[in-house]
């Protein structure tokens, strides 16, 4: 989000109207970044960029540059060099510095643990910048602001600025704390200040390169105070034209951009003041939070478990949710805004964490409760010493008890013995009536075991006994005719008045179909079935069109087609 407003500054300072410049100067501040722990020194850059516009120069400033735009800022400085109409260069860059022992890199503010391979594409080369400055011998001031720090680093780079062991001739370097470097820089851009004189300025900084004892870096009467007020004129411009840039973006990131560039400008309090409103709205506060979907089905899913109905866990925060959010900050005793920010949000998770953990301690007595209930049926039943009954009680509760499969196992052991019991004594009534071989016994076998295995061999014999003739097979439609009569019945389309007319036929012919009311209820599919019967037609009790042809040729006073 800083990128916009960074790439409008620069365009502010490279599109004013060509004058006699003092000079040309680059800032770069990179605090803040996303890797790394902040570096220190965006405040005291921006004044160095506010100094040497105050002394005439034109600056191109940026702070907390990634990759892109911080290789973009030092090719606009070389584009404007080349140009060939600045007699005089400051360069002040601040953030990590890492190094090769060879090359030094300024970091991107977007670099991650780069290595070798990759220290070009996410910093900037201080051998480019000292290389960029030695073609202004005798007008070139590069300050390096840095603090040592230990930093996680790729292959063959580490952490720090070395000293440096090539400076171009004519080239003054200045090195160490970016708030002791501001100070210099003012003392730098007043006319008739001596490079040698910077030197014992400050214990702080280190001073190599070029250092002239008799040639001021800006000579006197090189700034007149026409062209002070021009640049304190164009100052303020870019001032108002950066707040103007920060206020209509209304953003948190545009005002920090704002306030890095200008921490003391004209707007600086008007930018806090209005850091403050976001920091405390508590819309911007969730959405400054970039929930996921994930996370916010997280968010649903504790407030579900604290009792507050989100309408679903779909990570969308509808107004459920908005009200299950407000619910939640009410018992907390929160403001009820219906929007959560992370403190609120760690707060619910542990709301949640602690539900949770005493729902699981509540299904854990309750299933150590209904553990406890089934072992004392097990026992108390009567299962435990293998009595059916007991068995069967206890399965007939507890289907998926502890002891289950082993009532089943059990039940099934004393099934197959009275099933064996039963054989047994199936064969023994079979072989005693084998023996006698009377009608009676074979009737009595019969009666004792109506579903034996030897029913077929008794009925046999006893009609071989008595003479009495095979039962003749019962004949009648099957499933499948019963089921194709019923398909051709509903094809025929019946309504109403056409199955009471069929109804009355039936009744005048002697079929008895019961009330003639065009229902074809279980009277009427008898009275249908017999008329089939009694005409040679498969009795389904449903009207074939083969059945009602043969109505139709009895009288009935309808023609189907």
């Amino acid at each position: 989000m800083r990128g916009p407003f960074v790439v409008f500054a620069l365009f502010l300072a490279l599109s004013a109207p060509a004058r006699a410049d003092t000079g040309i100067g680059l800032v770069v501040a990179n605090e803040r970044y996303t890797t790394y722990p902040a570096a220190r020194g965006a405040a005291p850059a921006s004044r160095v960029a506010g100094t040497l516009r105050g002394a005439g120069f034109s600056v191109i400033a940026g702070n907390d540059l990634r990759a892109e735009a911080l290789h973009d800022a030092f090719g606009d400085l070389v584009d404007a060099m080349a140009a060939g109409r600045h007699s005089r260069v400051v360069i002040m860059l601040s953030g990590h510095f890492v190094h090769s022992g060879r090359d030094v890199w300024l970091l991107a503010a977007d670099a991650d643990t780069p290595g070798l391979a990759e220290a070009d594409r996410q910093g900037l080369r201080l051998g480019a910048v000292l290389e960029l400055a030695g073609t202004l011998p005798g007008g070139a001031v590069v300050m390096l602001g840095h603090a040592p720090r230990s930093l996680p680093l790729g292959p063959m780079l580490r952490a720090g600025l070395p000293e440096l062991d090539a400076i171009p001739q004519g080239v003054t370097v200045l090195r160490g704390p970016a708030e002791q470097l501001a100070g210099l820089a003012e003392a730098l851009a007043r006319p008739g200040s001596l490079p040698a004189q910077l030197a014992g300025a400050t214990r702080f900084v280190q001073i190599s390169g070029f250092a002239s004892p008799l040639v001021p870096f800006i000579p006197e009467g090189a700034i007149d105070p026409e062209t002070a007020a021009d640049a304190a004129a164009r100052a303020a411009e870019e001032d108002r034209a950066a707040w103007a840039a920060a206020d209509a973006a209304a953003t948190a990131e545009a005002y920090e951009s704002y306030l890095g560039t200008y921490p003391d400008g004209r707007f600086a309090m008007l930018a806090r003041a209005a850091l403050e409103r976001l920091a405390a709205d508590p819309e911007r506060r969730e959405a400054a939070m970039n929930l996921s979907r994930s996370d916010r089905r997280a968010v649903q899913e504790d407030l579900t478990v604290l009792g507050f109905d989100t309408r679903g866990v779909d990570g969308i925060f509808g107004p459920g949710t908005r009200n299950a959010i407000s619910g939640w900050q009410s018992g907390r005793g929160l403001a009820q805004t219906g929007f959560i920010d992370p403190d609120q949000r760690a707060l619910l998770a542990a709301d949640a964490e602690r539900r949770r953990a005493e729902i699981a301690e509540q299904e854990r007595r309750q299933q150590l409760a209904r553990e406890q209930a089934d072992r004392s049926f097990w026992q108390d039943s009567g299962a435990a010493r293998g009595d059916e009954a007991g068995l069967r009680a206890y399965l007939a509760r507890y289907p998926e008890g502890i002891f289950a499969p082993v009532a089943r196992d059990r039940i099934g052991e004393i099934e197959d013995a009275r099933r064996r019991e039963a054989e047994q004594r199936d064969r023994q009534a079979w072989q005693q009536a084998r023996e006698l071989d009377t009608p009676g016994d074979y009737r009595a076998y019969l009666r004792a075991h109506p579903e034996g295995l030897f029913v077929a061999e008794a009925e046999a014999r006893l009609r071989a006994l008595t003479g009495e003739p095979e039962p003749e097979p019962e004949t009648g439609p099957t499933e499948a005719e019963i089921a194709a009569a019923r398909a051709e019945e509903s094809a025929l389309g019946l309504n109403r008045l056409v199955r009471s007319l069929i109804e009355g036929q039936l009744a005048v012919l002697g079929f008895e179909p019961g009330r003639v009311d065009g229902g074809f209820d279980a009277d009427t599919r008898t009275a249908i079935a017999a008329f089939q019967e009694a005409r040679g037609l498969p009795a389904t009790g449903y009207l074939s069109r083969a059945t009602a042809n043969r109505l139709i040729a009895e009288g009935l006073p309808l023609r189907f087609e």
